[in-house]
């Protein structure tokens, strides 16, 4: 049998890289996931795993990035603009030494000249790579993906009885609360003959010394030095809104039927306009399915764009937007009534901060959920929203999904008469048969 390819790259040659591929090739395990820190190795991993499944007889690839912008960063940095002239360094040498092709950007795929392919999908997309069946499959910043698409990719490397396949990821862009977390941290989440590598960045000795290390957490917060550079799953202290795992589904929990709909918008300009769809059915049980964000969007853009966030996720509830009351920042008045003329039945919100967020806590403790697929900003954001150390004031950053949440649950009816939720569980997921 051909030695793994890591034997091979001097620079890459790291013995958790060797472990990873010994572990898929050579002791029969079928998927790997390395969870580690910042420049840890996990792209060099990644490009030795598509290599040596090459050198297996592999013929069909599958590369998946979060978005098209993360992927086309990745494959200017490793194989080159246009597949043409390879960026400067040693990164694209590695690629262009072990897996030589020609890049075809506009038909997202990439012919090695020994006649392989390997295509590349994006997680936003997942639907792409729903039934293709693919030799191997490497899914890189998995910890970016929504749980539906972490299921597809799964789902897809499960296709054809041989297929290899290898995540990674830093802790710091995952989901901390999702599926990601789960299979790193529980055996019984993962699918079995899965191998599961936590690497932290000071690993890499070709690219981390002890210098670089004592300069990073100098210039890092605790958590963010712990999630980057360590590589593990680290909050902040303080987390003001913990949405728990089996609270953040996949998909529709059955028989759930909203009576009413609301929706929280936070203006925005620079920072990004926020806002969360969410409805509440006969039993007092709440369920956040839409969300939409952007920046520099007038208020007639955000106003079509709520109409638009609005029809799609409530599609199967044949929701119109006369069916939402939308509950708006009332600092900007003026908002309000270009909002209101533009078609939204839209209110000023009740800007209590602290008995808003008291509010969105009591409500999670009594298991108000969150479809993460349709919400992945508003779940990132959740895990990052914090107090200021020491204190019960929120840090001004990662707000912006979490203050339409406050805005739209304020304007819930609370009162004694309501049933209390019970939390929904935990909904299978795709490829919990593996």
């Amino acid at each position: 049998m051909t030695p793994p390819i890591v034997y091979r790259i001097t620079k890459g040659n790291l013995s958790h890289q060797t472990a990873i591929l010994e572990d898929l090739f050579l002791h029969g395990m079928r998927g790997a996931i390395m969870s580690g820190g910042r420049n840890s190795g996990k792209s060099f991993t990644g490009i030795e795993f598509f290599a040596e499944s090459i050198a297996q007889g592999a013929t069909s690839l599958a590369f998946i990035s979060p978005t098209f912008k993360l992927m086309n960063k990745f494959l200017d940095r490793y194989v080159g603009p246009e597949g043409i002239e390879p960026k400067r360094g040693p990164d694209c040498k590695i690629w262009r030494v072990f897996l030589p092709g020609t890049w075809h950007r506009q038909d997202q795929w990439y012919k090695l000249t020994t006649g392989q392919t390997i295509y590349f999908f994006t997680a936003d997309r997942h639907e792409d790579f729903a039934s293709v069946h693919m030799d191997a499959v490497w899914a890189d910043e998995v910890g970016r993906f929504t749980d539906g698409a972490i299921g597809t990719a799964i789902e897809n490397a499960y296709l054809r009885p041989h297929t290899k396949w290898f995540f990674s990821s830093t802790p710091y862009a995952s989901h901390l609360r999702g599926r990601y977390y789960d299979m790193v941290t529980s055996p019984d989440k993962r699918p079995k003959d899965t191998v599961v590598y936590s690497i932290p960045s000071i690993e890499n000795t070709y690219w981390w010394g002890e210098e670089n290390i004592t300069d990073a957490q100098d210039a890092m917060e605790d958590h963010e030095f712990r999630q980057k550079i360590m590589g593990e799953f680290a909050l902040p202290e303080g987390l003001i809104f913990l949405v728990p795992s089996e609270q953040r589904l996949s998909k529709i929990p059955v028989g759930w039927s909203p009576e009413r709909w609301y929706a929280g918008i936070d203006w925005g300009w620079t920072n990004p306009a926020a806002c969360i769809l969410a409805g509440r059915d006969v039993n007092g049980q709440i369920g956040v399915v839409g969300e939409w964000q952007a920046k520099k969007a007038s208020t007639e853009e955000i106003a079509t764009n709520v109409e638009i966030m609005i029809r799609t996720a409530g599609a199967q509830w044949k929701l119109r937007p006369e069916d939402v009351e939308v509950y708006a920042d009332p600092s900007e008045p003026d908002r309000i009534d270009i909002a209101r003329r533009a078609g939204l039945r839209i209110y000023e919100a009740d800007n209590k901060v602290a008995s808003g967020i008291a509010r969105v806590q009591q409500y999670l403790r009594q298991g108000m959920w969150v479809l993460g697929d349709a919400c992945p900003k508003l779940m990132k954001e959740c895990d990052m929203y914090s107090y200021k150390e020491g204190t019960d004031v929120p840090v001004k950053e990662h707000d912006h999904g979490p203050d339409a949440m406050r805005y739209a649950c304020m304007a819930m009816p609370h009162d004694a008469g309501v049933s209390v939720m019970k939390p929904v569980g935990t909904v299978r997921g795709p490829f919990d048969q593996y």
